[in-house]
């Protein structure tokens, strides 16, 4: 609206500027036209009496009163012309008075639509802010109800255990009591006996396994998040399996990115997660190798990862690395990826386990990038 508006007032402005331009004409021409005239009737009647001398008296007086008739009308005519000539420069002087008025009101329309189209920037640069506020805020709500649900199946599952070993603490108890009570009577034979000596291994195999279970899955009610510098943190690590390394052969490997990487962690449960995965790809070694540790960022997501030449995992046994009791190692529960994949969960954050059979296996610990 304020754009037509300016457009018709800057016409109104070119018409008045044109009628001006006309006005001014037609004075110069009416000014000439009248000088023109004042001097040829002035003129006029001298060169008349002068041709007409040797008329007679009544055709000389007939012709110069009608002479004096026509030089009265044009002096009639010029007071006319010059009455129009001032009424011209009276509505001209109007014109450039409204037009010098129309200008300044054009400037000032102009003045004020600058104004607005700064404050329209400006309300549109607040709103944009505002909308990332509420995207930031509506991300960092998501987060703490993922952490609320998964500190809630933690702890559920860490009751779930507890109670279960209180369940079969008794039975467990009776048990080992018949047992004992069998391996002492000299008529059961020695065959009995063996088999009842792997059925208390058995039996004590799986009441640890229960129990590391429960320590596994014992998290902290509420965590601890702090930012923490990436490449620094990785570095405490490479400190602690440095010696753990080199007396297994194998070679600790660090790549660091060339930026700082924030991110926001539990400390204690991060660190925890690190070294379990750490531990998995030192047993993966026996013969030693290489583990490489390495910090990245890709698609504005914090990566630290860890790879090692060790034995891999089957392909067929890829997607049950994370399930708790699953292990393809003697004397292990199964539990450490399990715990790690928790602990990740909590973060809001993810992991990605990919191996090559006999080649080898990575993990990536994927993270939010902070600032």
């Amino acid at each position: 609206m304020e754009k037509q508006n300016t457009d018709e007032l800057e016409q109104l402005i070119s018409n008045l500027r044109e009628k001006i331009n006309k006005s001014k004409q037609k004075s110069i021409e009416l000014s000439n036209r009248i000088n023109q005239q004042e001097y040829t009737h002035f003129k006029q009647p001298e060169i008349n009496i002068v041709q007409q001398e040797d008329k007679s008296q009544l055709s000389y007086k007939y012709e110069f009163d009608l002479l004096q008739t026509k030089f009265n009308a044009l002096l009639k005519e010029k007071e006319d012309l010059e009455l129009k000539y001032k009424q011209l420069i009276s509505d001209i002087e109007l014109l450039e008075t409204k037009l010098n008025s129309l200008t300044k009101e054009k400037q000032d329309i102009e003045t004020k639509h600058k104004e607005l189209l700064k404050k329209f920037q400006e309300i549109s640069n607040k709103n944009s802010q505002e909308e990332i506020k509420i995207t930031q805020l509506n991300n960092e709500i998501k987060k703490l109800k993922e952490q609320i649900k998964g500190i809630y199946v933690t702890n559920y599952i860490y009751e779930f255990i507890s109670e279960s070993i209180r369940f079969f603490r008794i039975p467990y108890g009776m048990v080992k009591e018949i047992i004992s009570i069998v391996k002492e009577n000299s008529n059961i034979s020695n065959n009995i006996k063996n088999k009842i000596d792997i059925l208390e291994q058995e039996l004590r195999k799986l009441i640890n396994t229960v129990v590391e279970a429960q320590n596994k899955y014992n998290f902290p009610k509420e965590l601890s998040f702090k930012p923490v510098e990436l490449n620094s943190f990785s570095n405490v690590i490479i400190e602690k399996f440095s010696s753990k390394c080199s007396d297994s052969k194998i070679n600790l490997i660090y790549k660091t990115s060339l930026e700082n990487i924030y991110v926001l962690v539990d400390i204690n449960l991060f660190l925890d997660a690190i070294e379990q995965v750490i531990i998995n790809s030192i047993e993966a070694l026996p013969d030693g190798g290489n583990i490489e540790i390495s910090t990245y960022v890709f698609q504005q997501k914090a990566i630290l990862q860890i790879q090692d030449t060790g034995t891999g995992i089957p392909p067929h046994l890829l997607d049950k690395v994370f399930k708790p009791f699953f292990t393809t190692k003697q004397n292990h529960t199964g539990l450490g990826l399990s715990r790690v994949f928790w602990i990740m969960k909590l973060h809001c954050a993810d992991i990605v386990v990919e191996s090559i059979f006999t080649k080898g296996t990575t993990v990536k610990l994927i993270l939010e990038k902070t600032e």
